[in-house]
């Protein structure tokens, strides 16, 4: 398969002994051998292959041929979050129903710091200028719904409208 590595150093994890003792072997160009493994990856391959593992879902139908759709962006850094609803919001734009309503989860921010949730406030901005022209109707930013200082919705709905 892969031509035999030479060179290997046994290391002990810190803390480890006692508990049966994790070992790994390290090549002593382990850094040189990880950037070229980053470098010879593609990022929209890695986002898509994360797309994939969840994937937004449909939620309703209703008579109208209205739809509403939701996408969940925990765990997600900002650049990754936004490449996310920009591809879901295109290709429904693209080839979706004529109106639909998405149901777009930022989270509250509470694991964020003291600094509170970024994508509530980031994402909202960035689909509000971003589809100005197809939104027909927008919830506040999550960011902006709070009580005491404190989050108290980690979503927002839009609805657009797909000219043509």
């Amino acid at each position: 398969m892969g031509k035999k590595r030479k060179n290997k150093n046994i290391k002990e994890l810190p803390g480890s002994a006692g508990y049966g003792g994790v070992n790994f072997d390290l090549e002593e160009d382990a850094d040189e051998l990880f950037s070229s493994y980053l470098d010879s990856m593609d990022p929209h391959e890695v986002l898509s292959q994360k797309e994939t593992k969840e994937p937004a879902k449909q939620t309703k139908k209703n008579k109208s041929q209205s739809l509403e759709l939701e996408i969940d962006l925990h765990g997600y850094a900002l650049a990754d979050a936004i490449y996310r609803v920009d591809c879901f919001i295109q290709d429904l734009l693209k080839e979706g129903p004529r109106i639909f309503t998405c149901k777009i989860i930022t989270g509250k921010g509470r694991h964020s710091g003291p600094e509170g949730g970024v994508l509530a406030k980031e994402v909202h901005g960035h689909v509000r200028n971003t589809y100005r022209r197809q939104i027909l109707r927008i919830e506040e930013s999550p960011a902006d719904a709070t009580l005491n200082g404190l989050p108290i919705k980690g979503y927002f709905n839009v609805t657009f409208s797909r000219k043509g």
